[in-house]
């Protein structure tokens, strides 16, 4: 496989630079260091569906109160995304990065060591957690598909952009743990954890030649290049990022919106932040937890089999098929909502199918002009982070 990618020719400037086996493995142990820090928010994402049966049960919080902590998290999804959007350009994405994690912390700290004495207590300690977590999704969601886009090879995106990989795997985790204090003290671990590791992250070349930082520059490329001396192929990749100047695609980030309202309006978000309500309603003979964490199980398979696969088939043929698959499950689901059977293969084929969707959407924007791409992700984020719920 590293073979084959080697042969490949190097995507984002240079064209005619074979990469070594070595810049391949460094680069991809970069891209995992800094999406890291999408593993943490992601699991507060799909926190409610731990919650949602152990808090109502145990009376600590009321129906509406559930409701409101579940859904604050998409009204502060767009404050992340104009802050990152922000700071990526002004601080830089290494550094967005870093606050993103720090701001998860945050959250997890409260959660993990909330009062459950005090239920109004409790209740504030949730919410104000919950609107870090919108803000930390909104952040990573932006900083990490930027930062990927800014590696020197996008022959490697199908390993380099894999935070929805994480994000399922915090999924399945959460969704199948039973005590919200000992998730949220697994999930502020491996954030303190990510954030050790970035320091360690080189700044994208991309970013540091924009800001005039040549010399940083230079030495993010030899890293990321696995070239410790002096070679001409890193000046010539320098001189060519200053002399793009290319207007981004209209019609590419219009396809990238398509993408992602075909994936907001199939539901996946409902499925998986209610899965375990589901689940209970539609009396299924399995744990509703256990019923939960096959379902992320089964968005883990489908988001490593559509990074494969599209790099194949096309990123057109996978869109194609992951649609007829949304309307046919969901056509089905509408027709069976009593059959239990039905929900679990419905529920979990749709996670599938729906998320190769936005996986696709997320690579499908366009990265000739990169402080374009940073300002328009902004508005995108806005409209489809509120669609959340």
């Amino acid at each position: 496989m590293l073979s084959k990618i080697c042969s490949g020719r190097k995507a984002n400037i240079s064209n005619n630079n074979d990469l070594s086996k070595r810049a391949i493995l460094m680069q991809i142990f970069i891209s995992f260091l800094a999406n890291l820090s999408v593993l943490s928010p992601k699991m507060g994402l799909g926190f409610p569906a731990i919650l949602s049966l152990l808090m109502i049960k145990d009376e600590k919080l009321t129906e509406e109160q559930f409701s409101w902590f579940a859904s604050i998290t998409a009204i502060a999804c767009p404050i992340g995304g104009v802050l990152a959007a922000f700071c990526c350009d002004k601080i830089g994405r290494k550094a967005t990065i870093i606050v993103t994690d720090i701001i998860s912390i945050i959250q997890w700290a409260m959660i993990a060591f909330s009062n459950e004495s005090d239920s109004k207590l409790l209740f504030a300690e949730l919410i104000i957690a919950r609107v870090l977590t919108g803000i930390s999704i909104g952040m990573c969601n932006t900083i990490c598909s930027l930062f990927i886009r800014d590696l020197p090879s996008k022959n490697l995106w199908k390993f380099t952009h894999t935070e929805h990989f994480y994000a399922c795997c915090g999924h399945i985790h959460n969704l199948y743990n039973r005590e919200f204090h000992s998730a949220s003290i697994y999930a502020l671990s491996i954030i303190i954890f990510s954030t050790i590791a970035c320091f360690f992250v080189p700044e994208t070349p991309v970013y540091l030649v924009t800001k005039n930082k040549l010399y940083e520059a230079r030495k993010a490329l030899s890293m990321l290049h696995n070239v410790y001396k002096y070679d001409s192929k890193i000046d010539d990749e320098i001189r060519q990022i200053q002399e793009i100047r290319l207007s981004s695609s209209t019609n590419d980030e219009s396809k990238s919106s398509a993408f992602m309202v075909i994936q907001q309006i199939s539901g996946i978000h409902v499925i998986y932040i209610f899965a375990a309500q589901f689940v209970q309603e539609a009396d299924v003979t399995i744990d509703e937890f256990v019923a939960t964490a096959i379902i992320g199980i089964i968005r883990c398979v489908g988001t490593l089999l559509v990074g494969f696969i599209s790099d194949i088939t096309g990123r057109k043929s996978i869109a194609i098929v992951s649609t007829l698959f949304i309307f046919w499950h969901s056509r089905n689901y509408i027709l069976l909502a009593i059959d239990s059977f039905a929900f679990h293969f419905l529920s979990d084929w749709n996670c599938w199918s729906s998320y190769s969707i936005i996986y696709n959407g997320w690579r499908s924007f366009s990265t000739k002009n990169q402080r374009t791409w940073s300002q328009n992700f902004t508005v995108i984020c806005i409209l489809f982070k509120l669609f959340h719920y």
